[in-house]
């Protein structure tokens, strides 16, 4: 079947049969389980893929597999089949979490599948490999999720500071960290004084951190329940949105590709760095010699050529062959 339905994309595109530009689907997943061969499986899935036009990024390790990839629509159920039939993914049950946007533009350039020594990158604090996730039941769904809340629940944001500036649950933990690793110690000297019986409601984009915060704070002592919230952010939004619950995390999610940030609610909780004005909105300094990421509002991103600063604005303002010029001093 899947040999099949790649000749068909084959055929389409060498034919030009349709000059429409193809719609994707942003679909994220992970799963931790011990993988043997770890090169054979990066190679399978660089060569299945890119015959589908898969655009993304994806980590296989040893513990597991952990993916972000913009999928043609057209290719959607072919995807889903490369994955399901994959001899090295036996019995496998991944969760596919869609993006919160209707399908447009991908949202990658192109596709990495690389091999890494963990799935998320914890700097040696969480030594171990991880090769199971966590209990369903410490994994809550919209309702309970809101009904822990409700009771007091300890709620703790295990991104990036950035990332919950612009968007979260409010009255969460939020460690002042710019990586995962400068987090973790944060997060567990915020929770020490926490009884082990006030259950804490970890949270993320997607939920692989919180597997991977919740293994590094058990090692450190955490005796104590620790409940996720189930498929996390971009979960939680979808399932609001389809029961029509009142989404409680406010303002916009974080994602990592081109899009930067998904809108949820029209809260804006951060602050423009170029004119001090609210803003939901997230990007990269486009001086190449920078490329800081900054909150920046809309109108600064047009006025200012989305720069952090008037020195990079000048920078981008010059012609090209200066630019380059200067960018290649600066590196």
């Amino acid at each position: 079947m899947l040999l099949s339905l790649l000749k068909w994309n084959r055929i389409v595109q060498a034919r030009g049969l349709s000059t429409v530009p193809p719609l994707f689907k942003t679909i994220s997943f992970f799963r931790f389980f011990p993988i043997d061969d770890t090169s054979s499986l990066r190679s399978k899935l660089q060569s299945d893929w890119s015959e589908l036009g898969v655009k993304g990024r994806v980590y296989v390790a040893a513990e597991g597999i952990n993916a972000q990839v913009s999928v043609p629509v057209a290719s959607e159920v072919a995807f889903r089949h490369s994955v399901e039939s994959n001899p090295q993914l036996p019995g496998v049950a991944l969760r596919f979490n869609e993006a919160l946007s209707a399908p447009g533009s991908q949202a990658f350039r192109t596709l990495h599948v690389k091999v890494r020594p963990q799935l998320v990158a914890a700097g040696g604090l969480i030594p171990e490999p991880l090769l199971e996730d966590e209990a369903d039941d410490l994994l809550l769904d919209a309702e309970k999720w809101h009904e822990a809340m409700d009771r007091g629940a300890v709620l703790v944001d295990v991104r990036n500071e950035y990332e919950s500036e612009v968007g979260r649950f409010e009255g969460a933990i939020r460690p002042d960290a710019g990586t995962f690793r400068e987090s973790l110690p944060v997060i567990r000297d915020a929770l020490r004084d926490v009884e082990p019986s006030k259950p804490v409601l970890m949270y993320c984009t997607g939920g692989i951190r919180c597997v991977k915060a919740a293994a590094y704070l058990r090692k450190e002592g955490h005796t104590g329940k620790l409940f996720q919230l189930k498929d996390g952010i971009i979960g939680y939004v979808k399932e609001c949105r389809r029961r029509g619950l009142p989404s409680r995390f406010v303002g916009s999610n974080v994602v990592f590709d081109d899009r930067r940030a998904e809108p949820v609610t029209d809260h804006k909780l951060a602050t423009c760095q170029r004119c001090r004005d609210p803003t939901s909105e997230i990007a990269n300094c486009t001086n190449d010699a920078c490329n800081r990421l900054l909150t920046i509002c809309p109108g600064c991103i047009e006025k200012t050529k989305s720069t952090c600063s008037d020195r990079c604005q000048a920078i981008v303002q010059l012609p090209v062959d200066e630019y380059r010029s200067k960018v290649k001093e600066l590196l």
